[in-house]
Parts: structure tokens; C-alpha cells; sequence
């Protein structure tokens, strides 16, 4: 799990349970990215190294997010990816890279309840909550092949035990505390802490 301080573009990883990097206070590590566009990438630069193509840059995830030798990464699919900036062997920046699909949902700003079977069988690749989302029905978006990321604000107290069912795989993008990411943490969703 990751907490990011800031959901528009750079943050900081806060050390969480789970997390599969040491964190690195001089790297800003949250970016989002839109499927088919591109984001530079520091590599943290190291006293006596003279040029970021000294790093060795990697994507734990090549279907989500590439990266080529100068740390530009592009978004090739909805999801999260780590990005990897390494010199002589040693990680010296670690970034979690969310991809934005082109076919995003965003729910209307006045929405409050997800009604049951609401998205169920849907296809979009990424659904945003509105800021004022209460409660999540059961099955609200069951077998969704195609959903990557989820993101759910702090507003949500109420999440049917089998909103998500069938919708593999799936990140949940979510406060850190928040009932969705304690819902996440419990049914062993994947999620990606994000203001």
C-alpha cells in the first residue's frame, strides 16, 4: 500500500505495511499519467553522478506504464506501476505511476449512493467517484473485466460487502483511513493511497 500526498501529479511515499520500496524522502513519488501520453521522471541525482542517463531506469508493470533510458515514462494501459530509477544496482528513486485509461467514468458531482448492480457489467477502465459518494451498493460494480482503478473519496462510510465482486483485477484509489481503504485491506483489493 501507498499513501501519495497530492493526487495532481507529485507527492511523497509515506512508508506503509506492504510497501515494496524503502522511501526515499528527496523523490516525489506519486505521477499520474494518461494512457498514451508521457512524464518525466528524476532519478534523484547522486552527489559526483553527472548525468540522469547513468541510471538504469524499470516498470514493474509494461502492459500499465514503459519507461525508456532517460526516465520518461508512457502511460500504455489503466493501472498502477512502480517505476524504478537505479544507479550501480542501488534504487535511488521509486515512483507509483497511475495510469488514467482514456475511457474514464466520472460520476455526477450530486451523486450520494452507487445503487446496487449500478455499473455492473460495464466497461469503463476507470471510474471517479463524485466528492460526495455516501455508500456503495452490493454488486455496484460486479464483474467489470475491464475496471482497473477505482477511486473513492473520504466521503464513503458504506461499501456492500460484494460491490466489487468479479472485477479482477482492480486497484481502489482512496484516502489513507478512509472506509474504502479499509474495505480494500479487507476483501484484499489492491489500493493506492491518494488524498
Amino acid at each position: 500500500f501507498y499513501q501519495a500526498s497530492s493526487p495532481s501529479g507529485e507527492g511523497s511515499v509515506v512508508t506503509c505495511a506492504t510497501a515494496p520500496f524503502k522511501k526515499l524522502a528527496s523523490a516525489q513519488a506519486l505521477r499520474w499519467v494518461d494512457a498514451g501520453s508521457t512524464v518525466a521522471l528524476d532519478p534523484v541525482m547522486i552527489s559526483g553522478v553527472s548525468s540522469a542517463n547513468t541510471f538504469s531506469w524499470s516498470s514493474t508493470n509494461t502492459d500499465v506504464a514503459s519507461v525508456n533510458g532517460n526516465g520518461v515514462v508512457t502511460g500504455v494501459g489503466a493501472g498502477v506501476a512502480k517505476i524504478y530509477a537505479r544507479y550501480s544496482g542501488q534504487i535511488t528513486a521509486a515512483y507509483v505511476v497511475i495510469v488514467r485509461p482514456r475511457d474514464t467514468l466520472h460520476l455526477p458531482a450530486n451523486t450520494l449512493t452507487i445503487q446496487a448492480e449500478a455499473f455492473s457489467g460495464m466497461l469503463p477502465g476507470m471510474i471517479v467517484a463524485s466528492d460526495k459518494v455516501e455508500t456503495i451498493g452490493a454488486r455496484a460494480f460486479a464483474d467489470n473485466y475491464y475496471l482497473q482503478l477505482v477511486q473513492l473519496p473520504a466521503s464513503v462510510s458504506t461499501i456492500a460487502a460484494d460491490a466489487f465482486s468479479g472485477s479482477t483485477p482492480l486497484t481502489l484509489l482512496c484516502p489513507y483511513g478512509s472506509a474504502a481503504a479499509q474495505y480494500a485491506v479487507s476483501n484484499g483489493i489492491s489500493c493506492v493511497y491518494v488524498p
